[in-house]
């Protein structure tokens, strides 16, 4: 209560954006970029921020979406921060959150019914959005179809698709409305042994 954030949205959102978690895993993501790819951006005259939105940014959107994927399934089941900061979900229940309404409706209104029903819904929709983060290995593509997407040919020219393609890495998938394809990139070698094959020269 000394710093003001009792009551106040500040006491909702800064102990949830604080968190190392996301800090941490960019800054592993960052590491694995190969020097080669920066040094080339500069040797060619790209700027600081040009490097940051055409190169390490791309390589860190799988790693983005698992941390949208991750924060929107920690914001649904936000609890104790409303419960600790604010007076009843205040100010005007603006930051009523759905664990905290399941609690009130729950053991507050001691509707153990509607409480019930709401916790089912949450774990419905929280088993929805994490079960369409899709992820393959290095060797493979996911081809995610079913809606249009922006993109660049060879030329540079930008251009419209019906599908995009997410090389070793993951993503999110829209359910209903987007339909994912694995592609695997994978060389095969077929060994074919012919002993009793005769060419026309014998």
């Amino acid at each position: 209560t000394n710093v003001g954030w009792n009551n106040n949205l500040l006491g909702v959102i800064v102990p949830g954006a604080a968190t190392p978690t996301g800090v941490f895993l960019l800054r592993q993501y960052m590491l694995t970029i190969p020097d080669e790819l920066l040094d080339a951006a500069r040797i060619d005259g790209a700027t600081a921020l040009q490097r940051l939105w055409h190169i390490t940014i791309p390589l860190l959107h799988s790693s983005l979406i698992f941390l949208a994927v991750v924060g929107t399934i920690k914001s649904m089941e936000t609890f104790a921060e409303v419960f600790v900061m604010t007076d009843n979900g205040g100010p005007l229940h603006s930051t009523r959150t759905i664990v905290y309404n399941v609690q009130q409706t729950a053991f507050a209104s001691h509707k153990m019914g509607y409480g019930a029903a709401m916790t089912f819904v949450l774990f419905l929709i929280i088993l929805i959005w994490a079960s369409r983060y899709t992820k393959v290995g290095p060797n493979e593509v996911l081809v995610i179809s079913g809606r249009k997407h922006r993109g660049r040919d060879l030329d540079g020219r930008v251009i419209t698709r019906g599908f995009r393609m997410v090389q070793g890495g993951g993503t999110f998938v829209w359910p209903v409305i987007e339909k994912v394809d694995v592609l695997s990139l994978e060389l095969l070698t077929l060994d074919v042994k012919t002993p009793e094959v005769y060419t026309k020269l014998g």
